[in-house]
């Protein structure tokens, strides 16, 4: 008697297999961004310290954090700010702060933008801030119902420079 070897079906399996663990429902972030507002391009006469990115945040409804950002460079010329958001299991918060510049000018400014993200629990936060036109910024704050704080960079060249 003749006896089958099932080879068809177990390569079908281990062809299988990787897609079916694979399939996962990756999480959706749970980070939301609201109430984006920004100012006009700063006239330098306005800035109060002009070579200074800031940021300046603090706790808003209880699981919400209000950012308020001071003197950030885009383009002259924005139609819109978009700001992104992500976390990690770590506690690491990625925002990237994106200039809607269909039609770019030959120069860049700078604004003070603000909004808020959450909902956060309470704990320990590293804040990655990823601008257009300058280094990331990152600030570690602890997060509660109380917090607030402000960090800020000097940054060299322009648009900060110019007298």
């Amino acid at each position: 008697m003749k006896r089958y070897f099932p080879f068809p079906e177990i390569l079908f399996l281990i062809v299988l297999i990787p897609f079916i663990t694979s399939c996962e429902k990756s999480p959706e972030n749970p980070l939301k961004v609201s109430d984006v507002k920004h100012t006009g391009c700063k006239t330098y006469k306005s800035l109060v310290d002009k070579n200074q990115d800031c940021i300046e945040y603090q706790a808003a409804d209880s699981n919400y954090l209000k950012i308020n950002r001071i003197n950030v460079a885009f383009n002259c010329c924005i139609d819109d700010i978009k700001i992104h958001t992500s976390i990690d299991q770590g506690g690491i918060i990625t925002v990237k702060e994106t200039e809607i510049c269909p039609n770019p000018c030959d120069c860049i400014c700078l604004y003070d933008l603000e909004y808020t993200i959450g909902p956060l629990e309470y704990g320990i936060y590293l804040l990655r801030i990823i601008e257009e036109y300058a280094d990331t910024m990152t600030v570690a704050f602890e997060f509660s119902a109380t917090t607030q704080g402000s960090y800020c960079e000097v940054r060299d060249g322009y648009p900060w420079d110019v007298e």
